[in-house]
């Protein structure tokens, strides 16, 4: 399909973003904030993060591939292996990648520390909060955190979103989720299986897997990771600075950045790159 052919006729499950670009998706909301954070704040392109022609990236946490269409718009050539364990959301992924052909490998599996099955939390009114490690509590706090900041940045006067709202929009996002038994490899697993030599990037929005993911490289094949940009979900304290000396350790310079959307939660995003 061509994303751009403005003669497609746009179905209710479908969007048109900002670029002309044509997508399969869950709602319009959540489709917006990624293509804001990724095609115009350029999320995961900052601090020094480059990626040349024909370049193999790790889209892990893929959701309904906005990443790996940003890849694919910008970088001539690329190769992108694409993560996303939950049914509903990778069938999303599959069609709006299917384009691009073998140059987009899509794996309907999540990635941790070893080869399993787990049982994931998967939210139809909220999809990117999805994932292995749900909390109720947690959830609604990043999920309020977010809507707070956009509630008062499209008020022309100060006011508070009312407590009933606020109840409204957790019971929309989050109330009606569905437990899927998931399948999980490790990063390792799949160079080895498909011969990976390099990976130019890998980046990792996993919802509090990050750790597990991280435990999933062996030694020897760190060194053909290049760059990484790590989302962290840090809300007890000391996890961003065991990842941030973690990635130290293995060679890497790294800045930590903490995504204003997020207001006082601490999800930073971690860019690494080789000195």
């Amino acid at each position: 399909m061509n994303k751009y052919n403005s003669d497609i006729k746009v179905s209710e499950n479908m969007h048109r973003l900002p670029n002309g670009m044509l997508v399969h998706h869950l709602n319009k909301s959540e489709t917006s904030f990624l293509y804001k954070e990724i095609f115009e704040k350029l999320t995961y392109t900052r601090h020094g993060i480059k990626l040349k022609d024909g370049a193999v990236v790790f889209d892990v946490g893929a959701n309904i591939g906005m990443f790996t269409l940003f890849v694919k718009e910008k970088v001539k050539g690329a190769k992108v292996y694409s993560f996303e364990p939950i049914p509903e959301i990778c069938g999303l992924l599959r069609l709006n990648t299917e384009q691009f052909g073998p140059d987009v490998v899509v794996h309907e599996c999540g990635l941790s520390n070893e080869i399993k099955e787990a049982i994931f939390t998967y939210y139809p009114g909220y999809s990117i909060l999805s994932g292995l490690y749900t909390d109720q509590s947690q959830d609604s706090r990043i999920l309020l955190s977010g809507a707070t900041r956009q509630w008062e940045n499209t008020r022309k006067k100060p006011t508070e979103m009312s407590e009933r709202a606020k109840e409204i929009l957790i019971e929309n996002a989050l109330g009606s989720a569905v437990e899927h038994t998931c399948r999980l490899s490790t990063i390792s697993d799949i160079i080895d299986k498909h011969g990976i030599e390099r990976i130019d990037l890998l980046k990792i929005d996993v919802e509090k897997s990050e750790v597990d993911i991280m435990e999933g490289i062996v030694q020897e094949d760190w060194p053909k990771i290049e760059q990484i940009v790590l989302e962290v979900h840090d809300f007890d304290g000391g996890l961003c600075e065991k990842m941030d000396s973690l990635l130290k350790e293995k060679g890497f310079m790294t800045i930590v950045e903490q995504d204003e959307h997020f207001g006082s939660l601490y999800t930073p995003n971690i860019y690494a790159r080789r000195t």
